[in-house]
C-alpha cells in the first residue's frame, strides 16, 4: 500500500533503496494512482540528508559491490572500477544531496540527469557532458554484448565482426581505438 511504502521510508529504508528510487517510474495504473504513487517517491527522494553520511553510506555500499563483483575487464563495463556503476552511483548521490532544494534533478534517465545537474551547478557542465557521454557509450556497448555473447566477453576469442561492429557502436575507428577509448573513460 502507499501507506506502507511511505511509512517504510519513512523508519526503515536505507541509502542504496532510495538511490534505486531516482530511477524509478510508473509503468501501469490509472492517471489518478500513477501521480499519487509519483508524489510519495519524489517525497522519499527530496528529503533533507546530510551529505556526509550521504556520501558515507554511498561509499560503502560501493566498496561492498565491488568485493562481490572483482575488478576482472573493462569489459565487464557495469562494475569495472570507472564504469556504469560508478557513473550511476555519482549522479544518484548528487540527485539525492541536492533532491531537497531542487527537486528538478530527479529524473530516472543518468545520462539526463547529469544535465540537471548541470544546470543547478552541482556538477560543471563538461564534467556532466563526459559523464553523461560515458553512461551513453557504456550503455550502447553493453546493449550490444548482452544480445550477442552468452558469457564475458573475451576479446580474444571474438569473432572480428562484433569488434568491428562493438568499435561502430562505441562511435572509435576499429576496435583497439574503442579499447583505448573505454581505458580512457573510466579513467585508467
Amino acid at each position: 500500500s502507499l501507506e506502507g511504502f511511505r511509512k517504510y521510508h519513512a523508519e526503515s529504508s536505507w541509502t542504496w533503496e532510495h538511490m534505486a528510487l531516482t530511477r524509478a517510474r510508473v509503468i501501469a495504473g490509472c492517471p489518478e494512482l500513477a501521480e499519487r504513487i509519483e508524489g510519495e517517491i519524489k517525497a522519499v527522494l527530496c528529503q533533507p540528508r546530510d551529505a556526509e553520511e550521504l556520501r558515507k553510506s554511498v561509499s560503502e555500499m560501493r566498496q561492498r559491490m565491488a568485493l562481490g563483483h572483482p575488478e576482472t575487464s573493462p569489459w565487464r563495463l557495469k562494475h569495472w572500477r570507472g564504469g556504469l556503476v560508478d557513473a550511476e552511483f555519482i549522479v544518484q548521490y548528487l540527485q539525492l544531496k541536492h533532491a531537497h532544494d531542487h527537486p528538478e534533478v530527479i529524473e530516472g534517465n543518468t545520462a539526463l540527469a547529469c544535465g540537471r545537474l548541470a544546470m543547478i551547478g552541482a556538477l560543471m557542465e563538461e564534467d556532466a557532458s563526459t559523464l553523461a557521454g560515458a553512461v551513453r557509450l557504456y550503455r550502447d556497448i553493453q546493449g550490444l554484448l548482452r544480445l550477442t555473447v552468452d558469457d564475458a566477453f573475451d576479446p580474444a576469442r571474438a569473432p572480428r565482426s562484433l569488434k568491428d561492429r562493438l568499435a561502430q557502436v562505441g562511435g572509435a575507428s576499429d576496435f583497439p581505438a574503442l579499447e583505448a577509448r573505454i581505458e580512457e573513460t573510466g579513467g585508467k
